[in-house]
């Protein structure tokens, strides 16, 4: 009853001695202690941390968007604006089209400016179904940066990253270990911690993926994921572009002069 050729596939990304070659394949203890990105009671620490007030002057609001693919999963809007991811609870959709969670992203982005965000930035999964709402935002005038979790990471500090979901969780992580205050809730703490890890042959840090999870019985990880999307495009680039009348993109982070969550 083995895959043999996803055996093949792991054993080739990891190499035969990596501790997820030896738990998952040989069923033996990793030679590190875990194998958890992010470790219980770091999530823990970011649910009880005193938030720092945050005021919205000259704040930016950032929506990260995790868009469900089937009916298992559900589809997130996760806000942030520095520290702060705890303020506007994370909002859970299942079985929603994508006009009408456009159409939640725009509530949820007016009611931001109604509270005095002097900018909100949408971050959103454009794979698979993640088009749909896209396009709607886009076509309705939002700024709206188009993600793709398996793209290139930027890979700018000392750790390298296989591909872009692996890098925000990277940042995410050090966010919660330096100061981040997330909402309490069993959901968002089960989908932080239920991720593994591993490092390739060539040194880079790879994320489980979800059908991997979803293997070893755990649910798609969406509210960490939404969490995740709001690190995924640097701040101070897009205001730099707009500032030079250029369009925000990602751009390598040719403008890049400081960490984009370090006004935290």
């Amino acid at each position: 009853g083995i895959d043999k050729a996803k055996v093949d596939m792991w054993v080739q990304d990891y190499g035969i001695n990596s501790d997820w070659v030896r738990v998952h394949v040989l069923g033996q203890f990793p030679n590190a202690s875990d194998l958890q990105f992010i470790p219980r009671a770091m999530a823990e620490a970011a649910m009880k941390r005193e938030k720092r007030y945050e005021s919205f002057f000259d704040k930016v609001a950032i929506l990260g968007v995790d868009v469900a693919r089937d009916g298992n999963d559900k589809s997130v809007i996760c806000c942030r604006v520095g520290t702060d991811a705890r303020t506007y609870g994370m909002r859970t959709f299942r079985n929603m089209d994508g006009p009408k969670l456009a159409a939640a992203v725009k509530l949820f982005h007016d009611e931001l400016v109604s509270e005095g965000a002097a900018r909100v930035i949408v971050n959103i999964d454009v794979g698979g179904v993640g088009a749909s709402p896209y396009d709607f935002l886009k076509d309705g005038g939002f700024q709206v940066n188009p993600i793709q979790f398996g793209s290139e990471a930027y890979n700018v500090g000392s750790t390298k990253y296989l591909n872009l979901r692996a890098e925000m969780w990277g940042k995410m992580r050090k966010w919660l270990k330096e100061g981040g205050c997330i909402e309490d809730n069993d959901d968002l703490l089960t989908d932080l911690t239920g991720v593994e890890y591993g490092e390739t042959t060539k040194g880079l840090i790879k994320l489980e993926s979800k059908k991997e999870m979803k293997e070893r019985g755990l649910s798609s990880p969406d509210m960490a994921d939404a969490l995740a999307l709001t690190f995924a495009v640097p701040i101070n680039e897009i205001l730099n572009n707009e500032l030079d009348d250029e369009p925000p993109v990602r751009s390598r982070y040719q403008r890049q002069t400081r960490d984009p969550y370090a006004d935290m």
